[in-house]
């Protein structure tokens, strides 16, 4: 006999569960081609609707993969050639239902939903995701059991593959701790980017529109669990050290580090950092050294500012030692380019800061006095500056007097250059949100800063930080503490969330977010290399290689027989309601047998039941019923759920069920005429 052919909806439904989170990324007439296909395949069955000819499919496939190809319609810093090939594979697997009509098409079909399901991993790998993987894994389970047993109920189907996903479990934790690993991400691909805050140059104006950016940059996890103060969070990020009396620019190539930094005791922290695709890597002023990153492998040049080899083009975790308090020494090189300035341009600045250097022959009163200025004068903090002319830093420290921290940041350098004192630019953030639920510290584009740092005698490079001068607030208590009315409407106008009136909510979601990082993403192949070396394995010889090949072998052989035994319990388990369910017929056919129905060895169920209704009608209706529920336990596929209450009814049958012997006809015991007929009839 035939099996019923499968359902085309269970198809779909697989299918579409496997495009979902691609939608909003393909191409609109992808996605609008996919549906029609998917519609035409479920109603065209049942309206009578010619099949598609199978040249005009290949036709219509040919031409949507060309396109799709020539224009993958990817996002912005998306990889094309990965929008490409997922833009091919759902156009494949969207018209792939028009032409299936035996099981294996529609088995063909469900490895096409597999690998579309799979190719999400390569556009992230969060927590989100993972929950997304494992409910498309019970629905693969789910659609391979429909195309076995297309009879089976939902329920039933449901139970089934949930079993499957548990048997799995034992050998995909073996894999994951022992497998050996890539490098970097799952699949070794790079990551969408997270927009950088700034660039390798400052402009006035150039950092004030990222208060809007709630964009989390990286996450800062300290070893003690006691965070610096607001006040000295300063994440360094990139120095800009060349002015062409417009904008900052790095300017010059720094070396890599060559003096020592002499402080007090480091503060030791992670950092989880988001792909931006650039090497900046940051950490509070001062690093002690340079991060290790397998594979990126940071480096420290003489700035002090964390550089990767590679541009980080994955989440990175790395670990960090600061001096919150240190001297860091001024070389010759650095003194000589902390002192550059362009040969003309903003002369009010270049006088006040001749000034300064003829009033206080101190190079640390000269840095005083400018912060006293700012102090004094009328200056502003806003995240609405206005335009500058073609002298900004005159304009602004003489007629405008209103700017942001870039705008403070340089003017103060100028100054300082301008009076003798050797000055640069540091860009990074300030601050940070601090988690109360995981307690880390959570930084967003909107904590980006610009600050100087200047070169005093015996003292080395000093942070000065000039907006704290005019807004104080800023650097105590946060962004919102130092804005205006004006100004804090527009921040809040852009920084709302979806999460604002449950904040505990937002930062238990980051927390979760954040341990799945640092505990599961990050086990890469150092971790795993750690992990091997502690159980006396190194993979540096062949020997390392061969105990890792036999402990995966005894490990996964230990779960094949775990899933045996598991098996065996549940096959027991089976039988032992099947031995109940025989045990109350047996009761039933032995109350029946004292009642003078014995039952023939060779007779079955169905058969004695109509015996029974033939003997003694008097006894059919009971009899019918035990013999309905054991048929259905004996002989039908049961789910779990559906045999237990059948069991608990039979046995509640069997309980009531008392026949008793049938009475000899009332003439033939009073001593009448015999009439030669059966007295169980």
């Amino acid at each position: 006999m035939n099996q019923p052919t499968p359902r085309m909806e269970a198809l779909v439904a697989f299918l579409a569960l496997g495009l979902a989170p691609h939608a909003l990324r393909l191409p609109a007439w992808i996605v609008g081609l996919v549906l029609l296909s998917w519609t035409y395949a479920i109603l065209g069955p049942r309206s009578g609707w010619p099949r598609l000819p199978r040249w005009l499919l290949q036709a219509v496939t040919l031409l949507a993969v060309g396109i799709a190809l020539l224009f993958p319609a990817g996002a912005a810093g998306e990889n094309r050639t990965l929008a490409g090939g997922v833009a091919v594979l759902a156009v494949v697997m969207g018209l792939k239902p028009l032409e299936s009509v035996s099981r294996r098409d529609y088995i063909a079909a469900t490895m096409l939903g597999l690998f579309l399901v799979l190719s999400n991993l390569l556009y992230t790998e969060s927590l989100g995701m993972a929950g997304y993987l494992l409910a498309a894994s019970l629905g693969a389970c789910m659609q391979f059991i429909h195309l076995v047993r297309p009879q089976e109920r939902l329920r039933h189907v449901l139970r089934q593959a949930a079993g499957l996903l548990l048997q799995g479990a034992p050998f995909m934790l073996v894999l994951f701790f022992l497998f050996p690993r890539m490098p970097s991400g799952i699949f070794g691909l790079p990551a969408n980017a997270v927009p950088t805050g700034f660039d390798d140059n400052m402009t006035p104006g150039a950092i004030s529109h990222l208060v809007t950016d709630e964009t989390l940059v990286f996450r800062a996890e300290f070893d003690t669990g006691q965070l610096p103060p607001a006040a000295q969070r300063y994440w360094r990020g990139l120095t800009l050290w060349h002015f062409d009396g417009r904008s900052w620019v790095r300017g010059r190539e720094v070396e890599h580090i060559r003096t020592r930094l002499a402080g007090s005791q480091p503060v030791s922290y992670s950092i989880i950092l988001e792909p931006m695709h650039t090497r900046w890597l940051f950490a509070l002023d001062k690093p002690a050294r340079a991060p290790e990153m397998h594979p990126l492998f940071g480096v420290m040049h003489q700035d002090r500012t964390l550089r990767a080899r590679k541009p980080v083009t994955q989440r990175r975790q790395y670990r960090v030692e600061s001096f919150l308090q240190s001297r860091d020494p001024v070389t010759q090189e650095d003194r000589k380019a902390g002192l550059q300035l362009p040969p003309r341009g903003n002369p009010r600045a270049r006088a006040l800061g001749v000034q300064l250097a003829r009033e206080h022959p101190n190079p640390a009163a000269r840095v005083q006095a400018m912060l006293q200025h700012f102090r004094d004068d009328a200056f502003h903090y806003t995240l609405s500056p206005p335009t500058l002319g073609p002298d900004p830093v005159d304009d602004f420290l003489f007629s405008q007097k209103r700017g942001f921290c870039e705008h403070y940041a340089s003017a103060m350098a100028f100054t300082m250059r301008a009076a003798g004192v050797p000055a640069r630019v540091t860009l990074g953030y300030l601050g940070g949100l601090v988690n109360p639920v995981g307690g880390h510290v959570e930084v967003r584009q909107a904590e980006a800063h610009a600050w100087t740092e200047v070169a005093l005698p015996e003292l080395g490079w000093v942070r000065v930080d000039p907006t704290a001068a005019v807004a104080p607030e800023r650097v105590h208590a946060g962004l919102e503490a130092a804005l205006g009315a004006e100004d804090l409407q527009r921040y809040f106008h852009h920084n709302t969330s979806i999460f604002g009136n449950w904040p505990l909510l937002r930062h238990s979601l980051a927390t979760i977010s954040y341990k799945w990082y640092s505990l599961v993403l990050s086990y890469g192949s150092a971790r795993q290399g750690q992990l091997l070396r502690q159980l006396g394995l190194d993979l540096k010889s062949l020997r390392g290689w061969l105990g890792l090949a036999a402990l995966l072998a005894v490990l996964l052989g230990a779960a094949v027989l775990l899933v045996l035994f598991w098996q065996r319990r549940l096959q027991q388990t089976v039988a032992a309601r099947e031995d109940a369910a025989a045990t109350q017929y047996r009761t039933f056919c032995r109350r029946l047998a004292a009642a003078g129905l014995p039952r023939p060895p060779t007779m079955g169920p169905q058969a004695y039941g109509r015996h029974i209704a033939a003997a003694r009608p008097d006894l059919m209706a009971e009899a019918q019923a035990i013999l309905a529920c054991y048929t259905a336990l004996r002989y039908e596929r049961l789910s779990d759920v559906q045999r237990e209450p059948l069991l608990q009814e039979l046995a509640a049958l069997v309980r009531r069920f008392r026949p008793r012997p049938a009475r000899a006809p009332r003439h033939a015991a009073a001593g009448g005429p015999e009439t030669g007929a059966d007295p169980a009839d």
